[in-house]
């Protein structure tokens, strides 16, 4: 699946660089990201977090008109996530005797190809498509604590692996605004409508979102100027009077 994916967006890419015109540069963004779940523990609360969050690639930019631009990108992305549950601990009498809370941070590594049209307005275009994620990998960090009274336990259990869906399509908008004519600035956000997870326990379902705002750098540029005209200037010369 992955493969195919790949191959379509290539044979896209190398039509458009063959034909058409572009740029073709650097991308470097930070933010933010989320892991929201839709699991309720019972008698326990489940907050989740903004976590940092950051992203790299290279981007290409291909101009249909004067109007309309197709762009694609291949990134590597880092998500993260922070979630808390947190519940109260009784006795046999229904007395409260300690509190407990279960911490999970979570982190995913995407190979990220987006794929979105534009519209340009001056110096910003707004663009508008989906972008593909490919799991690079994931883990994760548990840490469970007690309280009780003024004694605390705590301890931790590495997590090599959420399980996460090896293809995942999440749609995307994106802001872009020209500084000059190498630079410029971006921000994009995205947000998953499916679940992230491969197997679905007690009916938790992922779903990641991410927001960064960063910098395009312009490498090379195959924007063809529309040229002016300029009509000869012709001098007439009348006869001289005799």
């Amino acid at each position: 699946m992955k493969r195919k994916i790949l191959l379509t967006l290539a044979t896209i890419t190398i039509s458009l660089i063959t034909f058409g015109q572009y740029n073709i540069g650097l991308r470097l963004d930070d933010g933010f990201s989320r892991i929201f779940d839709t699991y309720k523990p019972l008698n326990a609360t489940l907050t989740t977090q903004n976590q940092p969050s950051w992203l790299f690639g290279v981007y290409s930019t291909y101009h249909l008109n004067n109007t309309f631009t197709f762009g694609t990108e291949i990134l590597y992305v880092k998500i993260n996530g922070k979630e808390t549950a947190t519940t109260n601990i009784y006795d046999a009498s229904g007395n409260t005797i300690a509190q407990g809370s279960d911490i999970i941070n979570s982190h995913i590594s995407y190979v990220s190809v987006p794929a979105y049209f534009g519209i340009m307005l001056k110096k910003f275009t707004i663009n508008l498509g989906a972008q593909v994620l490919l799991d690079f990998g994931n883990n994760g960090l548990e840490t469970c604590q007690i309280t009780e009274g003024r004694n605390d336990t705590s301890w931790n259990n590495k997590i090599n692996n959420f399980y996460i869906k090896g293809v995942n399509i999440v749609p995307r908008i994106g802001v872009v605004y020209d500084c000059s004519t190498k630079f410029s600035i971006e921000g994009s956000y995205f947000c998953g409508i499916n679940n992230t997870l491969r197997t679905c326990i007690a009916d938790r379902k992922w779903r990641v979102q991410q927001l960064t705002v960063g910098f395009r750098f312009k490498l090379y540029s195959r924007i063809k100027k529309n040229k002016q005209t300029i009509e000869p200037i012709t001098k007439t010369y009348l006869p001289a009077n005799r």
